[in-house]
């Protein structure tokens, strides 16, 4: 599938419509329509990994609710959609992502089966080295199962470092319920001594994010579990 695919047709999703909460469901029908039939046309192996019948029921479901979803929550059903799919490439590619969501003030990694933060923008340094326990007053198992679905992938080793990603996503949480907006989230953090930390994290907008002032973990880089394909 052709590389820039998904994020013009995304970009199309919004346009003139950009920043509002709800589209008009028949322009978002258009675009889902155009969708398919790109996918029908450029994909090599469509139906490889799933049935066609599967793909063609989750577009109609997303059809169907247009008129009740606002933006965030259809683009994270279409990325659902997308990873039905079932290979790493057909996809909402991350940095369209990071370019239109908001994020929260934190980086988190994978260590084992933990999130732990990897890094923190200035004023939440009180979380560096800390395990995510929950989020949106909901056990952080809920949120990464929630998210996995959505997040298409080759492998595990994908997920391992993409679901991380995927739940820094002010929008991401806000369509999934974890948020009651994409402003803001209440997450806790759980130090290894068992103190756990209650934060209320301001999402943080594209265009004001810069993470070459973030502080960084103290963690010794041997300490670390790097997911596969990440070691250096």
């Amino acid at each position: 599938i052709r590389d820039s695919f998904l994020i013009l047709s995304l970009t199309g999703c919004g346009g003139d419509r950009e920043g509002k909460q709800h589209m008009v469901p028949g322009l978002w029908q258009s675009d889902i329509d155009d969708l398919f039939k790109e996918l029908s046309r450029y994909h090599p192996d469509l139906y490889r990994n799933t049935a066609e019948s599967e793909l063609l029921e989750a577009g109609s479901t997303l059809v169907d609710s247009l008129g009740r979803w606002e933006r965030e929550r259809i683009i994270v059903e279409i990325s659902r959609i997308l990873a039905i799919v079932g290979d790493g490439a057909t996809a909402i590619e991350e940095r369209w992502l990071d370019s239109h969501f908001r994020r929260l003030p934190v980086e988190l990694r994978y260590f084992g089966d933990e999130l732990r933060v990897v890094a923190a923008a200035p004023g939440h340094e009180a979380a560096l080295d800390k395990i995510l326990t929950s989020i949106g007053g909901k056990p952080v198992a809920d949120a990464v199962g929630s998210v996995r679905p959505l997040v298409p992938r080759d492998n595990h080793a994908e997920w391992l470092v993409s679901v991380p990603r995927w739940i820094s996503y002010g929008e991401v949480l806000g369509a999934l319920g974890f948020a009651s907006d994409r402003f803001a989230v209440d997450a806790v953090f759980t130090g290894d001594d068992g103190t756990a930390v209650e934060f209320r994290l301001p999402t943080i907008a594209p265009d004001h994010l810069d993470t070459s002032g973030w502080i960084r973990s103290s963690l010794p880089r041997k300490d670390r579990i790097v997911p596969v394909g990440e070691a250096q």
